[in-house]
């Protein structure tokens, strides 16, 4: 499990033994705008970056999120 799919398991409490890439986060039972923003927060604090408001409005799914962190220099 990378970093990306660890933060996803740990904010969202989704416990699968791999994270489906193609999970998109407001299918998710638990997801709601709050928990977002402590994904969004997770995520900023675990890559020491931090993200635009485009960024985190577009950052819906693990496609994407991948994405994103990967345009900002970081290796998943």
């Amino acid at each position: 499990m990378n970093k990306l799919e660890s933060l996803i398991s740990d904010v969202f409490s989704y416990q699968q033994a791999e994270t489906d890439t193609e999970i998109v986060f407001q299918d998710l039972e638990s997801w709601d705008s709050l928990t977002h923003m402590n994904f969004v927060v997770a995520v900023e604090q675990e890559f020491n970056l931090e993200l635009t408001a485009d960024e985190i409005i577009e950052m819906q799914s693990y496609t994407k999120a991948k994405e994103i962190l990967s345009k900002r220099g970081v290796n998943i």
